[in-house]
């Protein structure tokens, strides 16, 4: 997009009002356009948007959150793009320690493969969760984002997502869906207790104020597509898009539930490790995802494709209120 563009653009960001709790993205618009070639815009050039996988030229996942946009690569956070006085500051986490660059070294293209080198390398090694997390990412698009981070005690958790139900033969909803493998403690519990998945479901914020901080994130992300245009995996935007117009969106009160019975890509697994196939065994054995179901949830049991060169089937399916 040429500099013309950008200021037109830029123009109509203006006209609106800033979302409370989200990052303003008005302001990083006036900055990218006072700053060409700099490294924020080439972190978005790399941006894979849901619903495609990632690739060498499009590694980084794009979520907004309080105050911030999360970038995921391979499932796991590994940096933070902040405002501080109106300009753009990244935090990237990597060998336990956090490394800070601020505006005047993204400001130019000088260090842009430094940063994303950085990034990339800040997400190894790669976890179960994260990296099925990342799968279910590239097989849906509208994802709005990823609401519970993956828990440090448990690396086959990847979490849990906001993703964009729309159409035209029901209202725009935000189905929320957790994210393992068939090896979480979350589905055979610790010690002696029971799974963290059986226990009953808490509504710990409030829902109203949920669904609008969602969908501030959903119109935060249509203002970043429109921002950093590309012309690739145009299917998240309409999704986005119907979450944002919408008010108030409602959130699907039950979570959905998508495991993983096998080895998720990007992941290295023990050698010769059945690890695996003893989970999926144990759940079979414990009933544990027929009680789930018996209990109102939707459960996706996610398979490896029988082609070893083709994806698994991740699609989620649509809830129901």
């Amino acid at each position: 997009m040429n500099i013309e563009n950008r200021k037109v653009m830029l123009s109509s960001y203006e006209k609106g009002t800033k979302l409370p709790g989200i990052y303003d993205i008005s302001s990083l618009a006036r900055w990218d356009v006072a700053h060409p070639g700099n490294v924020v815009r080439a972190l978005f050039e790399r941006w894979a948007r849901p619903g495609c996988p990632l690739s060498p030229v499009t590694p980084l996942r794009m979520m907004p959150c309080k105050d911030s946009i999360a970038i995921y690569h391979y499932g796991r956070k590994v940096a933070s793009l902040l405002s501080a006085d109106a300009a753009p500051l990244l935090t990237v986490t990597a060998d336990g320690g956090v490394r800070t660059y601020r505006s005047a070294a993204l400001a130019t293209p000088k260090r842009t493969d430094e940063i994303i080198s950085g990034i990339e390398e800040a997400a190894t090694p790669r976890y179960e969760g994260s990296c099925f997390l990342e799968e279910v990412i590239a097989a849906n698009p509208g994802v709005i984002g990823v609401i519970v981070e993956s828990g440090s005690g448990d690396r086959r958790y990847g979490g849990r997502i906001a993703v964009a139900q729309a159409g035209t033969s029901y209202p725009a909803r935000i189905a929320l869906w957790d994210v393992m493998t068939a090896c979480s403690h979350k589905l055979h519990g610790r010690d002696v207790g029971a799974p963290a998945l059986l226990q009953p479901i808490e509504n710990e914020d409030d829902g109203n104020a949920a669904a609008a901080q969602l969908r501030q994130a959903a119109e935060a992300l249509v203002n970043l597509d429109e921002l950093f245009r590309s012309g690739t995996c145009p299917r998240s935007a309409p999704l986005w898009r119907a979450i944002a117009t919408h008010l108030p969106p409602a959130i699907i009160d039950r979570p959905g539930l998508i495991v993983s019975a096998y080895w998720p890509k990007g992941y290295n697994p023990p050698v010769a490790s059945r690890r695996m196939q003893q989970c999926v065994d144990k759940l079979s054995r414990t009933g544990v995802i027929d009680l789930l179901q018996e209990g109102g949830r939707t459960v996706v049991m996610a398979q490896q494709a029988t082609d070893a060169t083709s994806p698994a089937e991740l699609t989620l399916p649509l809830l129901n209120q």
